[in-house]
């Protein structure tokens, strides 16, 4: 029977090291990766289609939002994001938010269901729902819903 051997840090860094990998450029994608996949939760309904993390980087957690009201709106809730993200991790990796204005690498997670108000609007409804910004589309769509047959 063959012997187990055990890895010693050491090794460990040596592996991590040969794959092209540092410590904290992998800790930082792993940290990255965590908030990614709960990002609903730690960000809320509210804000998840109009902002992403892109970006982890010396304990500081990148976001992206679409709108600079969303940039504002967000800043004010820094602190319950950082609470939420690092609840993840069970102790603080994150100590700082950066939020930068732009275009989201992802689609909205879901959209708004047609309801029967919209019977009869079908072409003003299909331009509608060709815009991006999920906050003036629905902004867009209570409109049309309002406006008699």
């Amino acid at each position: 029977m063959s012997e187990i051997h055990k890895i010693n840090i050491t090794d460990l860094d040596s592996l991590i090291h040969q794959i092209g990998y540092d410590k904290e450029a992998l800790l930082n994608t792993t940290i990255l990766n965590q908030v990614t996949q709960n990002w609903k939760e730690i960000i809320g309904p509210v804000y998840v289609n109009q902002a992403q993390a892109f970006r982890v980087d010396r304990e500081t957690l990148f976001i992206r939002v679409s709108h600079s009201a969303y940039k504002m709106e967000i800043n004010f809730i820094k602190d319950s994001i950082l609470k939420s993200a690092n609840k993840i991790f069970q102790r603080p990796l994150l100590k700082k938010i950066e939020i930068q204005i732009g275009n989201l690498q992802y689609k909205p997670a879901s959209r708004e269901v047609i309801n029967e108000s919209l019977e009869g609007k079908s072409e003003l409804v299909e331009v509608i729902q060709k815009e991006e910004d999920e906050f003036i589309r629905n902004k867009l769509l209570n409109f049309v819903k309002k406006l008699k047959s």
